[in-house]
């Protein structure tokens, strides 16, 4: 497995390149290593190309076997999934995770509301994601 150290003000922070990566082929985009077993329940990128990957197992799954994994294509690290909620309005469902020692919450609305779309609070800024899938 490749590492790289992040250095930080204070001390440095491992983060290793997950099994999980968003590949590009000519103009498409494929999630590689998801487990035989899993499915992808979303995807999503912000305005900066870092993309947001949330799988789960098909079947017998609960809320603490969801696995995160955020970054670049290519370059995706796995997250600690703290916490899944999900709402009985036809799905939202918050995400709290830990990266780097800090928490952030993804919010994916209803597919029902159309209108809106997802968000990633993390570091204190909220930012607003573009599904990749529905």
């Amino acid at each position: 497995m490749v590492q790289s150290i992040k250095i930080t003000g204070k001390k440095p922070i491992e983060t290793k390149k997950s099994e999980i990566q968003i590949v590009k082929r000519n103009e498409d985009l494929f999630a590689e290593g998801i487990p035989d077993n899993h499915e992808l329940e979303y995807v999503a990128k912000n305005d900066g190309s870092i993309f947001f990957v949330v799988h789960r197992p098909s079947k017998d799954w609960n809320y603490n076997s969801f696995r995160l994994h955020i970054g670049p294509v290519s370059e995706l690290v796995e997250a600690k999934v703290d916490s899944v909620e999900r709402y009985r309005d036809g799905g939202t469902t918050d995400i709290r995770y830990t990266l780097n020692e800090i928490t952030g919450n993804l919010h994916f609305p209803t597919p029902f509301n159309k209108d809106k779309n997802p968000t990633n609070s993390y570091d204190g800024k909220e930012e607003k994601l573009e599904k990749i899938i529905e």
